[in-house]
């Protein structure tokens, strides 16, 4: 059975963070996850929760919650014994950056950051082939 389109972007994320990591010795990459919670007031009842006074509590990096583009994964690449931001966005089929993703790429590089998409490998869709030397990604 064919992977669906999350399964295959989960697989491709830990792919490049292994393979980027072990690429740049002393480098980090962390999976940047982002959305919005809720919280207030919980109340358990039978077969689930109510939340009273609830407000939202957006989570991940930057500018939370406010679709600002962050990059799937975020982290520092080591280069010459210096630590510089790095963001890498991972894209699956024919998916393209979305504004806000290319406001976030435009402002890291402008900074000296690090910025990569990772797409998909179209020859292979994440099985690995000798197009992609077999991560079943191209990184742009």
């Amino acid at each position: 059975m064919p992977l669906t389109k999350h399964e295959r972007h989960s697989r491709i994320l830990k792919s490049v963070r292994k393979i980027y990591q072990l690429a740049f010795p002393g480098s980090r990459l962390f999976i940047n996850r982002s959305g919005v919670g809720w919280t207030g007031k919980a109340v358990r009842q039978k077969d689930h929760v109510k939340i009273y006074n609830a407000y939202p509590v957006p989570f991940g990096i930057p500018e939370p919650g406010l679709g600002s583009g962050g990059a799937d994964l975020i982290g520092l690449t080591i280069l010459n014994g210096f630590p510089v931001f790095t963001g890498i966005e991972i894209k699956t089929g024919k998916a393209k950056l979305k504004k806000n993703q290319r406001v976030f790429k435009s402002w890291l590089e402008s900074t000296g950051g690090i910025y990569y998409v990772a797409r998909e490998c179209n020859s292979c869709a994440g099985d690995g082939c000798s197009k992609c030397g077999m991560k079943g990604y191209d990184l742009e």
